[in-house]
């Protein structure tokens, strides 16, 4: 099997409105599969481009306040 690419860091995400499947992993703190389910099964709501699937930040800080349980 190929090597991975890293995560972004933080910092890098911090400054982004749509998200990749890797930057949803990172602010959610889980591992990348993890993302790509949350995504493809609709708990994250997202879109696609081409085949690339992107999110919204605020369907991702939603989904983190629902989960934390933050009205």
């Amino acid at each position: 099997m190929g090597e991975t690419k890293p995560l972004p860091s933080p910092e890098e995400v911090a400054a982004k409105e749509t998200l990749s499947p890797e930057d949803v992993a990172v602010l959610v703190g889980c591992k990348r599969t993890t993302a790509y389910k949350l995504l493809a099964d609709g708990s994250i709501a997202s879109y696609t481009v081409g085949h690339l699937r992107r999110a919204r930040r605020a369907d991702v800080e939603r989904f983190i306040e629902q989960r934390i349980g933050i009205s």
